[in-house]
């Protein structure tokens, strides 16, 4: 296949270049600090002194020191971010699925705070905080450990950055019962017990935004490929990203929907618990 072909030359294997350098940094970064503590342990012979050379060396050491810091800072989120887009690449431009014509799972057990909402807040944080949004989490109700999911982890990664992209874009500015101004976006999970009939739980997963509520007679599109709510006003979108959403839910047996409320709407999600305790099992 000519496209997958050139996909692995053109995208993936030019990804594993940026790999390659956040490798060199780093050693770069641990040499820098080697050097650093070099000038640290000369510094320490001028404790207690005020002459010129001695002042200079303290000052030089602080410098030093900051830009080490600085430097570190920045690579921490340079890899995180490569980490983030290495795993939409390779999970969006997987040969099996432009060999099958369709989205290929590859399930692995997955823990959902650590390994995808975690990382995910810490890209958008800085863009919620940018634009006023506060975030609202209220996962804590429910350990990690209650919730054994397995999924295809780089998809359900994808589900969750268009959701928030969606949240960063879409959520606005509301009066709430109080007479106070809010804007926030709030999520949770919940167990639903026999969502998906007798002895198959589900695991539901909300987002609610601040803003306009979705009038009734669009919500049942909202997932379609290219549809816009006229909620949308004039922020830039192409109506493709909740379509993708219900895409990759639907394929892992779940489901999607929305629910306006009064000072905004609420987005969710609810994966099956009984597949992915087979999956446990077989592969125990």
């Amino acid at each position: 296949n000519q496209l997958v072909s050139d996909i692995e030359h053109n995208v993936i294997s030019p990804n594993m270049y940026y790999k390659l350098s956040i490798r060199k940094l780093t050693k770069l970064l641990a040499n820098y600090g080697a050097m650093l503590a070099k000038v640290r342990d000369t510094a320490m012979f001028c404790q207690g002194r005020e002459d010129p050379v001695c002042k200079l060396l303290r000052n030089i050491h602080q410098e030093i020191s900051n830009i080490n810091q600085t430097f570190s800072e920045e690579l921490r989120h340079l890899t995180k971010h490569y980490e983030h887009t290495s795993l939409f690449l390779e999970t969006l431009f997987r040969r099996d699925h432009f060999e099958q014509g369709t989205y290929v799972l590859r399930r692995q057990p997955c823990n959902f705070r650590t390994e995808i909402l975690d990382p995910l807040l810490e890209r958008y944080r800085p863009i919620f905080e940018k634009k006023n949004i506060v975030i609202n989490d209220n996962l804590e109700d429910i350990p990690d450990e209650e919730i054994s999911l397995v999924v295809d982890k780089g998809l359900i990664s994808q589900v969750f950055d268009n959701i928030f992209a969606n949240a960063a874009k879409y959520t606005q500015e509301v009066e709430n019962e109080t007479g106070n101004r809010v804007k926030f976006i709030a999520y949770n999970r919940r167990i639903l017990k026999d969502y998906f009939g007798e002895g198959t739980h589900g695991v539901r997963f909300s987002f609610f935004t601040t803003g306009q509520p979705i009038a009734e007679g669009e919500v049942k599109y909202l997932f379609d490929e290219g549809f816009r709510s006229s909620t949308a006003g004039s922020e830039h979108g192409t109506g493709h990203g909740l379509h993708f959403v219900r895409s990759v839910v639907e394929i892992h047996g779940g489901e999607v929907g929305c629910i306006p409320q009064r000072y905004g709407n609420e987005f969710h999600f609810t994966l099956p618990m009984k597949e992915q305790v087979q999956w446990l099992r077989a592969h125990a």
